[in-house]
């Protein structure tokens, strides 16, 4: 009998048999701030597994599992040749305050490091308040500033 636990996530790439999962917990993620929730707003959403799996070469959706489940989602695509955008970025909702957005943010980051960006932005919502704490202290610089959103950019050591 093992009872061990994984101290870990287990990252991979988004395929068919993990699809509808993935996008269980973003539109999970996203029912929590839009009453009602609209997919049709969404167009990756709409489409999603043509979005992130037919597109490899310019959306690339990956997964977090721990324990065999997946828990988190965040997705790499190609904003131009030095920059790459991170979107996506959900974490299931029982599964929350365990460090999995920062730990799958990191991976995303990598990811985007090993494919030769030198910086990656993002956006999120003005009044998601985790969602902003979570890319500040993963040293997100605000560029600009809406009435609904903040876009952020880290430039990507080397």
């Amino acid at each position: 009998m093992n009872d061990s636990v994984e101290l870990a996530l287990q990252f991979e790439k988004m395929r068919d048999g993990t699809a509808n999962a993935a996008l269980e917990i973003i539109i999970q993620g996203l029912k929590e701030y839009f009453d009602p929730f609209d997919i049709k707003y969404n167009e990756d959403l709409v489409h999603f597994r043509q979005y992130y799996m037919e597109s490899p070469n310019t959306h690339q959706m990956y997964i977090g599992k721990w324990n065999g489940e997946i828990v988190c989602t965040g997705a790499l695509s190609i904003e131009d040749i030095y920059t790459g955008r991170i979107q996506r970025l959900s974490v299931k909702t029982e599964f929350r305050k365990m460090g999995f957005g920062a730990e799958m943010l990191i991976f995303l980051e990598s990811i985007a490091a090993e494919q030769g960006f030198d910086k990656i932005v993002l956006e999120t919502n003005r009044d998601w308040e985790k969602a902003i704490r979570l890319y500040q202290r993963a040293h997100y610089i605000e560029e600009t500033r809406s009435e609904e959103e903040i876009h952020f950019c880290k430039v990507l050591a080397f």
